[in-house]
């Protein structure tokens, strides 16, 4: 299972590595933040996300303001993304079936 932990706003909240939550239960869970970098952002849809290079397995969705998945990439660091409308968007990167890390990206064109 995936654990997303969003506000009112849909944001995402990041974690420290290795950061421990436990959300009113008694099941810690364990975030593993991986940092990568998108280039560029603001972006016309073409972007490029460093520091995945090493990594193998990853998956990447891409959702909408409201937590829609709307893409879902293998394992690439080269994603075209032309076709979304201007607005935020948040890119969330999928390994062993966890989340480890995620950013926002702004589309602009």
């Amino acid at each position: 299972y995936i654990v997303r932990i969003t506000d009112a706003n849909v944001c995402i909240f990041h974690f420290s590595p290795e950061y421990k939550y436990s959300g009113g239960t008694s099941v810690p869970i364990v975030f593993s933040s991986v940092n990568f970098n998108i280039i560029p952002n603001p972006s016309t849809g073409l972007i490029k996300l460093n520091g995945l290079e090493k990594l193998s397995g990853v998956t990447i969705n891409i959702y909408d303001p409201s937590g829609n998945l709307i893409r879902h990439f293998g394992n690439e660091i080269l994603l075209n993304l032309s076709d979304l409308s201007n607005g935020l968007y948040h890119i969330s990167i999928i390994a062993d079936h966890q989340e480890i890390s995620n950013k926002k990206l702004v589309i602009l064109k």
